[in-house]
Parts: structure tokens; sequence; C-alpha cells
């Protein structure tokens, strides 16, 4: 075992953790990451073993995909079959009806996006989240999610419990979270 790299995977671990208590603010997902391969990997390595499931959304994130199942062990499934799934930023929202929400009894078997994406920003955003984790609401900036696509996360969203987690990893290793407990209303 090596003890650096156990570490490592708890800061990362605890910052993830940080990242879904306070949704949309961005936080490195290690002091020593500072791009996004690196933390994709180490993000894989904190959630993802033999008893998981991945997919992707289109066919240029299928090479990283396929990186990510052989790194963790973990099964490549089908969209609607996968509990994480790997985006790009070549959009998605065509596709989020394919992803899991869960079930009324079992809304934990929802996915888990993780959506690759170019900077996160506190602030600047043209959509509002509020709800646990957020003081009153904020709009971050998130760079490579096009805007068409913040609808779509609000009606996958829209039937709590049920719902998509989403983490947000940009270039720098930075990530964010979009829980399915927050909600989304348009900035006017």
């Amino acid at each position: 075992m090596d003890m650096n790299r156990t570490i490592l995977e708890h800061e990362a671990f605890r910052n993830l953790l940080q990242a879904f208590a306070r949704p949309g603010i961005p936080r490195r997902i290690a002091s020593s990451i500072s791009d996004r391969m690196s933390a994709l990997d180490l993000l894989a390595d904190c959630l993802m073993d033999s008893e998981c499931s991945l997919s992707h959304l289109h066919e240029q994130d299928a090479s990283t995909a396929g990186r990510l199942a052989l790194r963790t062990g973990c099964r490549l499934r089908p969209v609607h079959q996968a509990e994480f799934v790997l985006t790009g930023t070549a959009g998605m929202s065509d596709r989020m009806g394919e992803l899991g929400t869960g079930e009324p009894d079992y809304p934990d078997q929802g996915a888990t996006l993780l959506h690759l994406v170019e900077e996160i920003h506190r602030e600047g955003g043209a959509w509002w989240w509020t709800g646990p984790g957020i003081h009153t609401r904020i709009a971050p900036r998130i760079i490579g999610v096009p805007d068409s696509e913040w609808a779509a996360f609000r009606l996958a969203n829209s039937s709590y419990p049920l719902g998509l987690d989403t983490i947000f990893l940009d270039r720098e290793g930075n990530v964010a979270a979009l829980p399915r407990s927050t909600r989304l209303e348009e900035v006017r």
C-alpha cells in the first residue's frame, strides 16, 4: 500500500464531500493536482471499484471511460444502466433522459454524472442555485456547459429525491457539485 496515494485519495474524497455540502462552490480536488486527467483519475479512484458501472455519452469520451474502467475495475455498461456517466463538453441535454434518476423506493440509485468542463467560477452564471448547503442563492458560472443544458438539469432534478448528482471537473483539477437536491431557476 502506497501511504502517499492513500493520503491523496482521502484528501480528494474529503474535498468531494465538501463540494456536495456546498453546491456550486469550486474546490481543488487535491492540493497537489492541477490538471484534469490527474484529477479525473483521482476522482475515479475515490468513487469507483469493481462493484460499480460506468458509461459515457459521446464517442469522444469512450477512450477515457475505457481507461477509467481499466484503472478502477468497474464495468462498462449502457448509459441507462450506469451508476457513473462521463461526458465532455459536447453537450448532453438531448441524452439526459437516458440517465437513471433512481426509483421512489431507491432514489440513491440515480446516476452520478461526471461532467468535464473548461472552468468553474463561483459567480456570473445565468441560473440561480438554491437548496441545502446554500445560504440563500448562488449563480456559479461553469464554462463548458451549454445554456440549454441547465433547463435539462432542472427537469432531471424536479422530482426530488429522484434525480442526478453531477460532479463538474475543470481543466485545473477543480470540482463543483450539483446535487439532486439543488433547485435551479433562470436568472432574469
